[in-house]
């Protein structure tokens, strides 16, 4: 798929406008801002992103707790947080098994002594992965507006490797 330099002029002066270099194909249900979804495929979803649950449940009291002291009993690596993976209705915070290696957090992230997953740290932009930036010592992603900011594509503002998801809400 190739774009087309479109000139006009403006007060005497030519300016390009849209003229990209080819952009990188984007496959059928995935998105970025070049290619939005279509409104029957529902929102584009940020890679690793969670496509939400639907129905909610309420926690049992008993799974209901306050601070990452109430989950020990469970073993070293459970901590007292809420996650939407948990589909909870409300903000209640319940135990769950947190992290024990870095393999276990997202791209640009590390598994911390809290056993809950943060951005690595940093001192430079070199000791980030690809598309993030180091800001106040810490990894994050880089921001954009196309994906010609990026290595792989902008979904939702944001640089990803691969493109978003296309994907309804659950019923």
């Amino acid at each position: 798929m190739f774009r087309t330099c479109v000139w006009s002029v403006l007060s005497l002066f030519l300016l390009a406008s849209g003229c990209d270099a080819p952009g990188k194909p984007i496959p059928m249900g995935r998105c970025a801002v070049e290619q939005e979804c279509q409104p029957a495929e529902g929102p584009c979803l940020s890679p690793g992103a969670f496509a939400g649950c639907g129905i909610c449940r309420r926690p049992l009291p008993s799974e209901i707790c306050r601070s990452d002291a109430d989950c020990s009993a469970l073993g070293s690596s459970y901590i007292c947080a809420s996650s939407p993976t948990l589909c909870l209705c409300s903000s209640e915070t319940v135990c769950m098994k947190g992290c024990s290696a870095d393999t276990e957090c997202s791209e640009g992230q590390r598994c911390g002594t809290s056993h809950r997953c943060e951005p690595k740290s940093c001192t430079a932009a070199t000791d980030c992965p690809t598309d993030f930036r180091c800001d106040a010592g810490q990894c994050l992603r880089k921001s954009c507006t196309t994906s010609r900011d990026c290595s792989g594509y902008c979904v939702g503002s944001a640089c990803y490797s691969t493109p978003g998801t296309c994907t309804l809400p659950r019923p």
